[in-house]
């Protein structure tokens, strides 16, 4: 997979926590100090699983056009990283759009007490964190299939 792509796969305020997707047990530690009623953990799951084809059809259209770039451009892979540059924004856009109404309905669960903390998590580590960086993180959570 690219790493244009690497969203799909990459865990929920990994980026906040860290800056990199290096620390695979900060976003778990935060999400846990959270303490999401099971309701909001319900909601996570359905959207989650929700989730799962829209990330299943993105991740396999990704393969297909980074083979058919690397077959267009065989051992020139500077040249075929720019062609794919292009499709691959447009893939990350629309799989974005279709995931971001899944992310709306699990962050309107979220308490203002909640939703402070990861505000403030997010400014310990010299981040900023509006609603659409949220949004853009859950989504990219309920993509990787791993919501609890």
């Amino acid at each position: 997979m690219s790493s244009k792509l690497s969203f799909l796969s990459t865990p929920l305020f990994a980026l906040i926590l860290c800056g990199s997707a290096a620390a695979q047990h900060a976003p778990r530690r935060l999400l846990h100090s959270l303490h999401a009623t099971e309701a909001q953990r319900a909601i996570a799951r359905e959207e989650a699983h929700a989730a799962r084809p829209i990330a299943r059809d993105a991740r396999v259209e990704a393969a297909k056009i980074r083979a058919e770039a690397l077959r267009a451009h065989p051992g020139d892979r500077e040249a075929a990283r720019n062609e794919m540059r292009a499709k691959l924004k447009d893939l990350r856009q629309r799989t974005f759009a279709e995931l971001q109404p899944l992310a709306q309905r699990v962050l309107s669960t979220l308490t203002p007490e909640q939703r402070t903390k990861l505000v403030e998590a997010a400014k310990r580590r010299g981040r900023t964190l509006d609603d659409a960086r949220l949004e853009k993180l859950t989504a990219m959570w309920l993509a990787r299939g791993r919501a609890r």
